[in-house]
């Protein structure tokens, strides 16, 4: 590439693929800022601002993709910090466009929960991102002029008015929107954090709402699916998945002498907690060397005895599988109440329990039955007999637990990430037409 007054004046080759990433984003930027194009045969001449330069039609083509994707995003006031922020984002879409050529590009809006958007957002973003037919990232600001540089934006939970009218603005630009949801907020039970806000009937029509106007809406379950399919023009279950490869597993390694019996779990799952509370306190007292670990609610009952009961206080996200791992148990519970909101809870408890080695007891309940069942993978109860009855066969039979949790390694296989790629790649390349 060089400069020279009229492209007739000076013939240029294609650059080579390791110069393109390096020169081309200037010229995507000028393409925005409104550079005029001529073409004679293979040469194209930009010019901008009185200068003319000449670029083989290969790359001109190539910025001008680039450049199509940005402008409907640029700022109608050009100050010299929306150049800086253009030239950055014309470097950003040229690496996609060399190493990716008409990819998907999806933006994710997740929501302030760590948990919830890891999982729900990042995850799925993860996926796309090791397959070849998408781009995708994830946005921490609220619904920005970025989004119109995507083909599809996936906004999560949100539910407000503005959020709504971010949908319909994107849409009308010719934006997919998917919207992403991963509980039945329109049966929490008393006992959630959340019952207060989300139980009221006016946020439950603003969530319909957001559903049947998204062009898709995503959920984590079939139940949810099969609950909410009357009020979307499409939707798809991509249940939680996670990453085996950086996943840390217990070392088995304690001698203490003890029977460590885990249940994990936020200030959201009190109701379901409150179903092993007997279970524990019969299973405790007879067995003096067990200790009840709790990861992540402090429970004070005084059916529990007190010296047997160990409280692990709540941590950041990112320090939890490990901090998970460091309790080291035995067992893990993963007690879930019969009632219509779990129905459509996701198995992700289950999930981090298996890939950390612990052998699972669960209740014989919505996606931790759909899991544990087929692959007897997990011992599953429904009377507090049974809960028991499973308790005592763990502690006196070491063999059985070291082949519950090698089932439970196995089972977890298939919500590894990696295999999942083309699958969550399928779902968001066919809401775009190919151009």
């Amino acid at each position: 590439m060089q400069t020279a007054p009229t492209p007739q004046k000076s013939r240029v080759e294609p650059l080579a693929p390791s110069l393109k990433g390096l020169t081309l984003p200037e010229i995507v930027a000028k393409l925005v800022l409104g550079a005029q194009a001529r073409r004679i045969d293979d040469q194209v001449g930009v010019t901008f601002e009185g200068a003319t330069t000449v670029m083989h039609l290969e790359d001109f083509e190539l910025a001008h993709r680039a450049a199509d994707r940005l402008r409907s995003g640029m700022s109608r006031r050009v100050t010299p910090g929306a150049v800086i922020e253009l030239v950055g984002r014309a470097q950003k879409s040229v690496s996609e466009e060399l190493f990716r050529p008409g990819a998907v590009r999806v933006l994710f809006y997740s929501t302030l929960s760590k948990a919830s958007a890891f999982y729900r957002c990042l995850m799925p973003m993860y996926a796309l991102n090791m397959g070849g037919r998408a781009v995708a990232n994830a946005s921490g600001a609220r619904y920005g002029r970025e989004a119109l540089n995507y083909d599809v934006v996936v906004i999560q939970i949100d539910n407000s008015p503005s959020s709504l009218e971010f949908m319909i603005a994107l849409q009308a630009q010719g934006k997919k929107v998917v919207y992403e949801i991963d509980d039945a907020f329109d049966c929490l039970e008393s006992w959630h954090p959340q019952y207060a806000s989300y139980g009221q009937p006016a946020r439950q029509e603003a969530i319909r709402t957001m559903m049947s106007r998204a062009d898709a809406v995503q959920v984590s379950t079939k139940w949810l699916a099969d609950r909410y399919a009357a009020h979307a023009k499409r939707i798809q279950v991509v249940s939680n998945m996670v990453e085996l490869a950086i996943w840390p597993r217990a070392d088995r390694l304690r001698r203490d002498g003890l029977f460590k019996v885990l249940w994990a779990g936020s200030p959201s799952h009190s109701g379901d907690l409150d179903l092993v509370v007997p279970v524990m306190e019969r299973f405790l007292k007879n067995h003096p060397d067990a200790r009840l670990v709790l990861f992540g609610q402090e429970l004070r009952d005084a059916r529990l005895p007190s010296g047997q009961v160990e409280n692990v206080p709540w941590c950041e996200f990112e320090e939890y599988p490990f901090r998970l791992a460091e309790i080291n148990a035995d067992v893990a519970l993963a007690p879930l109440a019969d009632v219509p909101f779990n129905y459509g809870k996701s198995n992700l408890r289950i999930l981090q329990y298996w890939a950390t080695g612990y052998p699972v007891v669960a209740s014989n309940v919505g996606s931790y039955a759909e899991a544990c069942g087929p692959s007897d993978a997990g011992v599953l109860c429904d009377t507090a007999d049974e809960w028991v009855t499973a308790l005592e066969t763990l502690y006196r039979d070491p063999e059985f637990r070291k082949t519950a949790t090698d089932v439970g390694f196995e089972a977890i296989k298939a919500y590894d990430v990696l295999p999942r790629v083309k699958e969550i790649e399928a779902f968001y390349t066919s809401l775009v037409e190919r151009r």
